[in-house]
């Protein structure tokens, strides 16, 4: 079960970098449309990309790494990767622009 464990640290490192920075992840109304579309076309396709390889068993994920929930071919990890991942990009983006 260590994949959810290294999601639950980016998780954890990104929000308190989050709250520490006190960096807005949008500025507008236009922005705030633009990063969740962004948000929403990276889970789309990483999930189709994901769940197409799996399916043509052109990768797998073990067992042993994972808790074992599925949806679908892949594991509910997946899921949240393609959450937290853009998660923690955007927020490491502003606060370097920031910076």
């Amino acid at each position: 079960m260590i994949y959810p464990i290294i999601l639950a640290v980016y998780l954890l490192a990104t929000f308190i970098l989050h709250k520490v920075s006190k960096v807005k992840l949008w500025e507008s109304e236009k922005e705030k449309r633009v990063v969740l579309i962004w948000f929403l076309l990276i889970f789309i396709t990483g999930s189709v990309c994901d769940l197409f390889a799996t399916s043509q068993q052109i990768w797998i994920f073990p067992g042993t790494g994972i808790t074992g929930i599925r949806i679908f071919w892949l594991p509910i990890e997946e899921f949240f990767f393609f959450i937290i991942i853009p998660y923690f990009v955007l927020v490491l983006y502003k606060v370097l622009k920031n910076f």
